[in-house]
């Protein structure tokens, strides 16, 4: 099961796309760092303070790794997957607490 991100008013306000969006918190392997995955239109958001830049972020059967997308703490490459229930607070206590509010 995953976090679901909320707060779709304070997501909008911070320049992400929200219409049919269906977010979901997403966790960097390496460090442990947030993002928020819209997994409808497969767009994910690694800057909680500027949600105008995103990246796609799929994995293509006919071309895997032709989606790049860097985390901005360690710089690891398609390092994010699904933050797992137990994450719940530790969410509230990074900058992506505003998602959750």
């Amino acid at each position: 099961m995953t976090i679901k991100a909320k707060n779709y008013k304070g997501i909008e306000t911070r320049g992400a796309l929200t219409e049919n969006a269906d977010f979901e918190i997403y966790k960097c392997k390496i460090c442990g760092s947030y993002a928020i995955y819209d997994a409808e239109t497969l767009l994910i958001y690694t800057n909680p303070n500027d949600l105008h830049k995103h990246s796609l972020y799929a994995e293509s059967t006919s071309s895997p790794g032709e989606f790049k997308v860097d985390c901005l703490i360690c710089g690891g490459t398609n390092s994010f997957d699904e933050a797992p229930n137990e994450d719940y607070k530790k969410v509230l206590n990074s900058p992506w607490s505003f998602v959750l509010e």
